[in-house]
């Protein structure tokens, strides 16, 4: 008689769930298995129906069967169990706030806590030329008054978001041809992309995304925001875009002394929410440990 051979994949809490379905159906089929083989999340399905398979003589049972699989979703952790829809809907809204906290809340305070220095050296070294020209004056005013023309202050501007753009393809290109400094290039051709794009989008901002209205505005986060969850591979890169964005508009709030989402500008306040970002600084390392904890609970 031909023997039968069960392989669980790893994945984690889901593994686990969807093995446990699979070992489930099986045993309700009465099939026997003769090599059982898991990896990481299908251990958990594996080792637990091994565990009590030789506590009870090494005989299947549909009794204690039932019993196991009750005893795993019990105490299988953050998962939604709807045969209690009570608790399921308790439990929903738990793991939606370990999404929002984990993927929303902590990676924007932590851009935040470097947004409001970052924008202040922006405006000191290159506000004006983001502005085209000193606040409360337009680019005509300007040129008329200054003797500057349109066409010195775009080169000025293209000038400006241009040279970052060089470097980090310059880095991009000797990564290529230097393999020993392969990391080194790969960091300063991610510094000069991210600096390229905190001096680009405030003046993108100002000249086009600013006439859009404010909920179009908040609709940019959505995709960053399903991109965050719906994969690892793009998780690093939907943060760094959303802290970008964010800065951004921070950038802009302080360069060009304009409304942001309604609320306008003031030193007093940018001051103010300078040094509570300073304050941020000092908590970031507490709010990252509780971010990873609870990612670990979320994903294991």
């Amino acid at each position: 008689m031909a023997k039968i051979g069960l392989a669980f994949s790893g994945g984690g809490v889901r593994s686990a769930a969807f093995c446990s379905g699979v070992l489930r159906r099986l045993l309700q089929k009465n099939v026997k298995i003769d090599y059982l083989s898991c990896v990481s999340g299908g251990g958990y399905t594996g080792s637990a129906y091994m565990d009590w398979k030789y506590r009870h003589g090494k005989k299947d049972d549909k009794r204690w069967h039932q019993e196991l699989f009750d005893h795993m979703r019990e105490r299988i952790g953050l998962i939604c169990n709807w045969q209690k829809p009570c608790q399921a809907i308790g439990q929903s809204f738990a793991i939606l706030g370990v999404i929002l906290f984990s993927s929303l809340i902590v990676p924007v305070l932590s851009w935040m806590s470097i947004a409001y220095p970052l924008a202040f050296v922006v405006d000191f070294l290159f506000g004006e030329i983001l502005r085209g020209c000193p606040l409360n004056m337009t680019l005509e005013e300007c040129e008329q008054q200054e003797h500057l023309s349109l066409d010195v202050i775009y080169f000025h501007q293209a000038a400006l978001f241009s040279t970052p753009l060089f470097l980090a393809l310059l880095c991009l290109l000797l990564k290529s041809f230097i393999p020993k400094a392969k990391s080194l290039f790969k960091l300063l051709s991610t510094s000069f992309l991210a600096c390229f794009a905190l001096l680009f989008f405030p003046w993108f901002i100002s000249d086009f995304l600013n006439y859009l209205p404010v909920w179009l505005k908040f609709a940019i986060f959505v995709p960053l925001f399903l991109a965050w969850i719906s994969s690892p591979l793009t998780r690093s890169s939907a943060t760094l875009m959303t802290g970008i964005y964010v800065s951004s508009f921070v950038i802009y709030w302080r360069v060009y002394k304009e409304s942001v989402f309604e609320w306008g500008y003031s030193d007093r306040s940018f001051d103010l929410l300078l040094g509570m970002t300073t304050l941020l600084h000092w908590i970031m390392p507490l709010l990252g440990i509780i971010q990873q904890r609870l990612m670990h609970v979320y994903l294991r």
